[in-house]
Order: structure tokens, then C-alpha cells, then sequence
């Protein structure tokens, strides 16, 4: 398991333009009573990223053929947790034209997981996860990225069920302005924050028997700008 978390070392009450983000993976694989091929690679890098890029990526590959009693059961996870505090946008944004649309970007409070659930009397399972959640603007927005693929082994099906899932908890807000005063070259506004949007989505996609094929990919992508 891994598990990451970006915090304000003084005090856990947000402050302007503080966010904070938690990324969390899980895999756990028994193969029991059959022939079992397994590979598997995993990735975390803190540093910036652009669009194609992520913070965390993790593959695998797993082959398995039972025998009579043989089963092999195999989960994994991958979600993101993100919370931000109301910011100035001409200091968020490397875009120049950002803060046209508006000098504030709201507080957001979202979270995203997607994954699966396997249990085969004989596949060649593959998987893909990622996720982006550390940028140098926000301009990059997050993203979480997971994908399943289920064959048989040979020319024979796979035997058993799977299931892949997706769920979504998105709050966006918004900052009402509420009062603004010029005195000459000196603008004074005052901003409201409140919730702008609430937002919640699930799906799951599942087979069972003999299964010749079954693929998934689902992506997530959160952000004022989403390319």
C-alpha cells in the first residue's frame, strides 16, 4: 500500500491558496493451487508534472491457470483525495488571460476512485493505473487514469467474474462578491465563499462465466483548464 499526503506544516485550517491532496493505492493478489506467472512495476515521483505525465503509476501483468481446485482472487484501488482553499488567480494561473475570468478561483473539496475485483479459475489479467496531482500552476489539472484487461490464456477463455469501478464526490465553489469600494488607484472587495456545485457519480461494469474478453478504461480529469 501507498499512501501520500501534501500538507501546511503550522495548522490544518486551510489558508488562502493552501491544497492539499491524497493518493492512495492498493493491490492484493493470492494465486492458490496453480500455475502462476506475475509481473508488476510501480512508479512515484514528487516532482511537477505536465499533462502526459504523472506522480504515480503503477502495472501489472499476472497469468494464472488452476487446476481442479485452483482460484485466484486479486484486487486493487487507486484513489485521490483533493481540497483547496480560495486563491488569487493571477497568482495560481501561469495562463495571462486567467484572471479574466474572474481575480478569485474557488475552494474545491473532490474525490475520485476507480479499480477492480478479480476472481478466476484461469486469465491473463493486465492492469494500468495513475494519477497527477503535483503541478507548477494550476493550469495542470489533476487526473486519475485506471484500465483493466481480461483474456484467457491460449486460445481458452477466462474462467470467473470481474468487476471494475469507477466513484465520484466532486464539490466545487464559488466566491459571491458581496461588497467593493474605489478610493482612486485603491479597489477594496469583499468575497463570500460558498458551495458552487455538488456532484457525485458511481459505476461499476461486471462479467461472469466464460469470459473471451473484457476491457475497461476510465479516466478522471479535474481542473479550470482540462487539457
Amino acid at each position: 500500500m501507498y499512501c501520500f499526503r501534501l500538507f501546511h506544516l503550522e495548522t490544518f485550517f486551510f489558508q488562502p491558496g493552501e491544497v492539499q491532496y491524497t493518493s492512495s493505492y492498493n493491490e492484493q493478489t493470492l494465486a492458490d493451487h496453480g500455475v502462476t506467472t506475475y509481473t508488476k512495476s510501480a512508479d512515484f515521483d514528487t516532482r511537477n508534472k505536465p499533462v502526459n505525465q504523472n506522480n504515480f503509476e503503477a502495472e501489472k501483468t499476472v497469468t494464472f491457470i488452476g487446476d481442479a481446485t485452483g482460484q485466484m482472487v486479486s484486487s486493487e484501488s487507486l484513489a485521490l483525495d483533493t481540497a483547496g482553499n480560495y486563491s488569487r488567480t493571477k497568482q495560481s494561473f501561469l495562463c495571462p488571460f486567467a484572471a479574466g475570468n474572474g481575480a478569485v478561483t474557488p475552494q474545491f473539496c473532490n474525490i475520485v476512485a476507480a479499480g477492480s475485483d478479480v476472481s478466476m479459475k484461469q486469465v491473463v489479467l493486465s492492469t494500468k493505473a495513475g494519477d497527477r496531482f503535483i503541478a507548477a500552476s494550476a493550469d495542470i489539472p489533476v487526473a486519475l487514469d485506471y484500465a483493466v484487461t481480461i483474456n484467457g490464456p491460449g486460445s481458452e477463455p477466462a474462467l470467473g467474474d470481474v468487476t471494475a469501478y469507477m466513484n465520484v464526490h466532486s464539490k466545487e465553489g464559488r466566491m459571491s462578491k458581496i461588497y467593493e469600494e474605489d478610493e482612486g488607484d485603491l479597489i477594496g472587495i469583499v468575497y463570500r465563499p460558498g458551495l458552487g456545485s455538488d456532484l457525485s457519480y458511481s459505476e461499476k461494469t461486471s462479467a461472469s462465466g466464460a469470459i473471451w474478453t473484457f476491457q475497461k478504461d476510465m479516466a478522471y480529469v479535474s481542473g479550470a483548464r482540462r487539457t
